[in-house]
């Protein structure tokens, strides 16, 4: 769904903010997702407050539609990023 859709007079609030985040992702870049992510962790650590955990969750699969290849879509939860320890 493009941006104009999710825009579009008849559209849910979420459905808008869905389109928005998507070509956020897309114009930042990843070296600044990655930034913005970090920012939103510290103050998700030192606030607690439920907007920044949204603004982490949302910075969090803005960058993973980014390194997948915009395989996740607007509106559908993003993989978990994977990690190996050892």
């Amino acid at each position: 769904m493009g941006l104009s859709q999710a825009a579009h007079p008849e559209a849910q609030p979420k459905d808008a903010i869905d389109g928005w985040w998507h070509f956020f992702g897309l114009l930042r870049g990843e070296a600044e997702l990655v930034e913005d992510r970090a920012e939103a962790q510290r103050m998700l650590v030192e606030t607690n407050d439920p907007i920044a955990q949204q603004r982490l969750i949302r910075l969090q699969e803005a960058l993973n539609a980014l390194r997948g290849g915009e395989a996740d879509q607007p509106g559908e939860p993003a993989a978990a990023p994977t990690g190996h320890i050892g």
